[in-house]
């Protein structure tokens, strides 16, 4: 996508938000400077064909960088999150290549994002709004 900056030339966006079910625990690393980073696997189902087979579920790295010494913001949301947690995280979509210890290149899509939310299904009740004066 490409929006126009201030003297009216294209520049590219790249922002995504995706919904994911969490594969595991969250994880907090530390940088050589000493803010933490975290990490996280995701993935979301594609559903199944028109076969009833399932189609290939899409694997996504999410991270996060702190800005400071501290674990909180997007560091911390990421850190709180369990396996089959669903979480939507909005950032910057890239392409991680590594070469593995038996020779072959690996690739994997990675969101640097700046924000994570908690997902809540449409289906599940939400806090109830209490009418009347407080106890």
């Amino acid at each position: 996508m490409a929006t126009n900056d201030n003297n009216g030339k294209a520049r590219r966006q790249n922002f995504v938000s995706l919904t994911l079910q969490a594969a595991g625990e969250g994880d907090v690393k530390y940088a050589q400077s000493g803010k933490p980073w975290g990490k996280i696997r995701g993935f979301f189902s594609q559903g199944k064909n028109q076969n009833g087979e399932f189609r290939p579920s899409m694997w996504f790295t999410v991270k996060a960088f702190s800005k400071t010494d501290q674990i909180e913001g997007a560091v911390a949301a990421l850190q709180n999150l369990a396996k089959g947690d669903k979480f939507t995280a909005k950032g910057k979509l890239e392409l991680e290549e590594w070469e593995g210890n038996d020779g072959v290149k690996h690739q994997s899509y990675v969101i640097n994002f700046a924000t994570i939310e908690p997902f809540v299904e449409a289906d599940q009740p939400g806090e109830e709004e209490l009418q009347g004066e407080p106890a």
